[in-house]
């Protein structure tokens, strides 16, 4: 994985948020990056968080 991904510079950027909100995006974050999306877009993340915070 590139050392610049932007999926690791936003977990680097959210890192100074409250521990549990952290946990759930590190895993979508991991999510991603387990199915091989390592550039993905602002939008691909956020209906991955969309859909953490809706339940599902």
């Amino acid at each position: 994985m590139p050392a610049n991904s932007p999926l690791i510079d936003l977990l680097k950027a959210l890192s100074h948020q409250e521990p549990t909100k952290l946990a759930r995006w590190r895993e979508t974050i991991q999510d991603l990056l387990d199915e091989g999306v390592v550039d993905a877009s602002v939008g691909t993340i956020a209906l991955a968080f969309e859909e953490i915070d809706s339940g599902s």
